[in-house]
């Protein structure tokens, strides 16, 4: 997985909290999610990695307007997305053939409101496609997931 910001900092688009260390510390996550969570935009998402579904954790959020997804492709490792209740729905752009994928993020990332992001799911990490996000004035940020693909965060600034 790409490193990406850690959960004290303030106000990103993506952030990324591993708790299989604290449960095998015999620590409760719970606080450091919320604290992660607090510091992921209204629009942006928290990824979570533990080793079991959270399912009271997906209600509480869920009954507070985020979209929640939680998937398992490995045993006892479970990804969970935690979209603000101001995210864009993800595009799944990760079975289109190359270089469609890319493409289209840079037609939908044309049409972003200032402020606002673009979620896009694309078949691998996007490194061609990075410098011309950048020249575009806009800022990025991607998680490679454990199959190879990546979720791509392209924001523009106010």
């Amino acid at each position: 997985m790409t490193a990406s910001p850690s959960p004290v900092s303030r106000e990103t688009s993506l952030c990324l909290l591993d708790v299989r260390p604290i449960l095998d510390a015999g620590d409760d996550p719970f606080d450091q999610i919320m604290e992660a969570l607090s510091a992921v935009t209204p629009d942006g998402v928290l990824r979570l990695v533990a080793p079991f579904e959270p399912r009271p954790l997906i209600r509480l959020l869920t009954g507070r307007g985020h979209a929640v997804e939680a998937w398992s492709a490995e045993p006892d490792v479970w990804d969970v997305e935690i979209r603000g209740p101001e995210a864009p729905e993800p595009l799944e752009l990760r079975d289109l053939p190359a270089p469609e994928p890319l493409e289209r993020v840079l037609v939908e990332s044309s049409a972003i409101a200032p402020g606002r992001l673009l979620l896009a799911r694309v078949p691998k990490v996007p490194n061609l496609l990075l410098p011309h996000l950048k020249d575009r004035g806009l800022t990025f940020q991607v998680h490679q997931e454990r199959d190879g693909s990546a979720l791509l965060v392209v924001r523009r600034p106010a």
